[in-house]
């Protein structure tokens, strides 16, 4: 191949990749108390991830308010470990959005006025909500 055809086909590619949108990567939100869990829900944006910290979370109100994922770039909230974050006693976990992935946790003994876990999406007919590995003691039930 020629010296021209090759520095031609070299710059077809650089003006190519620079073409391109650059890939942006969530952020990840590491939290280990109600109030962090408060502070990044109110900042994570479509793509981001937010993982809680191992260990008993007894009596917390945990609330994810209108997220925005999209559907190529869901919002995430995950156990750090699988099955090593658990829910006990007069404890809430609520959120609500689009395109919000839910992972990991176990709901233990969880006390409160219906002491059932329900997984209600905001539009009928839209699949943006999905629970994953998401356990519940046999005193607990998911749906009513």
């Amino acid at each position: 191949m020629h010296v021209a055809t090759r520095i031609l086909l070299l710059l077809t590619a650089v003006l190519w990749s620079s073409s391109l949108p650059p890939k942006v990567e969530g952020k990840e939100y590491r939290v280990a108390s109600a109030s962090e869990v408060k502070s990044a829900s109110n900042i994570a944006r479509a793509g981001d991830t937010v993982i809680l910290a191992n260990g008993t979370w007894e009596g917390v109100c945990l609330t994810f308010d209108e997220c925005k994922g999209t559907r190529e770039r869901p919002i995430t909230i995950r156990a750090e470990t699988e099955g090593q974050v658990v829910f006990t006693g007069n404890s809430q976990f609520r959120f609500s959005g689009q395109h919000v992935i839910v992972a990991g946790f176990v709901f233990r003994d969880v006390i409160g006025p219906s002491e059932s876990c329900n997984f209600v999406p905001t539009v009928s007919d839209s699949p943006s909500i999905f629970a994953s590995r998401t356990a519940l003691s046999p005193n607990n039930r998911l749906g009513s």
